[in-house]
């Protein structure tokens, strides 16, 4: 998921523009003498450092806005699958519909739900809505 800044909130420290390591965080140019920073969600990679370290909290999850750059997990720089290629803008996997996973310098995709049952990659998993059921009694 992304992150967004609450303007009304912020106090302009600078702490997240700081401490980003991909320099998602950026100042947005403006007439007033009010700082105000944006974060680009093509560049941000969810590592959790500028919510950690604002010190009014005004940085916040956007859970409706899942940004997959299609190569390795943007969830976590420390992702095992930094490396790999994502089929997110390709193809899904034509039992269970997740996103396929193609290991460097490999041309079989591999889909984490049914081949290795490791599961989902959390941005997808936080996009899919819960399925509930009633079970007659």
């Amino acid at each position: 998921m992304s992150y967004y800044i609450v303007d009304d909130i912020c106090i302009g420290c600078g702490a997240c523009e700081y401490v980003c390591p991909t320099l998602a965080i950026g100042r947005l140019d403006s007439e007033s003498y009010r700082v105000t920073f944006i974060i680009d969600e093509m560049l941000c990679n969810d590592c959790d450092a500028c919510p950690s370290t604002c010190p009014v909290d005004c940085i916040h999850q956007e859970p409706e806005s899942i940004i997959c750059h299609g190569r390795g997990c943007p969830l976590n720089e420390r992702s095992t699958l930094r490396d790999w290629e994502c089929s997110e803008l390709v193809e899904r996997c034509p039992t269970c519909d997740n996103v396929l996973w193609r290991e460097p310098g490999s041309e079989k995709w591999i889909c984490f739900k049914c081949d290795a049952g490791q599961g989902t990659c959390p941005k997808v998993r936080a996009a899919q809505k819960p399925e509930y059921r009633v079970v007659p009694r």
